[in-house]
């Protein structure tokens, strides 16, 4: 029996991904309510009342992708287990010595009494 492993996505592609497909309809959207309005000035009518349709739908479709990203975003960071405080992001353990681990805490506790630069 082969066992998928799940699909792994760092939360800057999601973002990425997101930023894409709604810029790639948007603009759909823009050449469809360009169409209809050259369609108007021409008197095709029902050509024009068509393309503003499209137009409405392709926005409403990029809502919807929009929103849908923001929940994968959002699922995918409600599963990281690394945020334990506001202040401190407690990174995973990658087989590292023990001194290296008492020089990250120790960093962060010498950066957390650091006064802010802004």
């Amino acid at each position: 029996m082969t066992q998928t492993l799940p699909i792994q996505l760092d939360l800057g592609t999601i973002n990425e991904v997101q930023q894409l497909v709604v810029h790639a309809i948007r603009n759909q959207v823009c050449s469809w309510e360009q169409k209809a309005h050259d369609s108007g000035l021409d008197g095709d009518w029902r050509a024009a009342q068509q393309y503003k349709e499209w137009a409405f739908a392709a926005e409403l479709c990029a809502s919807k992708a929009s929103q849908v990203c923001t929940a994968v975003f959002s699922e995918a960071i409600s599963a990281l287990p690394v945020v334990t405080d506001y202040r401190t992001v407690q990174l995973p353990n990658l087989n590292r010595s023990v001194e290296d681990c008492r020089l990250d805490d120790l960093a962060i506790e010498v950066a957390s009494s650091q006064p802010n630069p802004f």
